[in-house]
């Protein structure tokens, strides 16, 4: 687990940087140019710490889950502690709900709450979700601009 860690000293600072211009920077300022030169910083440097941390979060499977299960309850209320117009449709639209044939279907909600953060939560960022790799129920879509990407 400590490869994992050390990778987070590759991408980290870049995520920094793109979190403050993001914050920081005005509307009239802003540079999609700029953004896409930051994500490509660390771009990499993450894709292959994510794809690495998969085993290592498998190898977990054996030990207990309690000290493990805390961590996530610490998470889950970090995540919940954000503005419900980004939270909500961040939590909904980074869980595929097709994940191994919709075995684990997160977070269980009844269905009209998903119908609520697409028609009211959504609306305050709405140009932003469209970048969410699964839309308010779960379901994947084509990733936005990926055609653009690949004809260089």
């Amino acid at each position: 687990m400590s490869a994992n860690v050390a990778q987070h000293a590759i991408f980290e600072p870049g995520l920094y940087e793109l979190a403050y211009y993001s914050e920081k920077t005005s509307p009239s300022e802003f540079s999609a140019t700029k953004v896409r030169s930051l994500i490509d910083g660390f771009a990499n440097a993450l894709r292959n710490h994510l794809k690495a941390e998969i085993p290592t979060l498998l190898a977990l499977q054996p030990y207990e889950s309690e000290g493990i299960m805390k961590i996530f309850k610490e998470c889950e209320a970090a995540g919940f502690n954000q503005p419900n117009n980004i939270a909500l449709p961040l939590i909904l639209g980074l869980s595929d709900s097709t994940f191994e044939n919709g075995k684990y279907v997160f977070p269980a909600v009844p269905g009209f709450a998903r119908y609520l953060v697409h028609y009211w939560y959504c609306r305050a960022h709405q140009g932003a979700w469209r970048f969410l790799p699964c839309d308010m129920w779960g379901m994947p879509r084509p990733l936005a601009f990926l055609e653009l990407d690949m004809l260089g």
